[in-house]
């Protein structure tokens, strides 16, 4: 088990606190918060160091370096932010699923509609050709 998974475990336990902001937002208490987010990014540097990845820690967060032989490197930030107590993935994801499969609808769509359109194009053209 990598440290990261220990870690997560540990959260599993840990006796946080919690708050309700202005918003009436259920967070983490602010500190418990802020530390965990450090260990947080500090473990999950460490288990992307593990993978062999080029990754750096700077004050914006972690960084992975992917090289690409046409332009250099292209550094790819990672930012990790608590999300409130009431945030629920589940529904998160099936939302972003079903809007992702609303936008691949759209493009078939539309690429439906440009074929039929390039194929009437084609017909009246054969058809005034056959004509002259």
């Amino acid at each position: 088990m990598s440290r990261l998974n220990d870690f997560l475990a540990e959260v599993e336990k840990k006796d946080l606190k919690t708050n309700v902001n202005a918003n009436g937002t259920i967070t983490i208490q602010q500190t418990q918060r802020n530390e965990l987010r450090a260990k947080v990014v500090e473990e999950f540097y460490n288990f992307l160091l593990e993978q062999k990845l080029d990754v750096f820690m700077t004050n914006g967060g972690i960084v992975i370096a992917l090289e690409n032989e046409n332009i250099g490197t292209i550094s790819l930030e990672l930012k990790i932010a608590f999300k409130s107590l009431d945030f629920d993935p589940l529904k998160e994801a099936d939302i972003y699923e079903f809007e992702r499969n609303e936008k691949i609808k759209k493009i078939e769509q539309r690429a439906k509609a440009k074929a039929r359109k390039i194929a009437a194009d084609e017909a009246r053209r054969a058809l005034n050709k056959a004509k002259q």
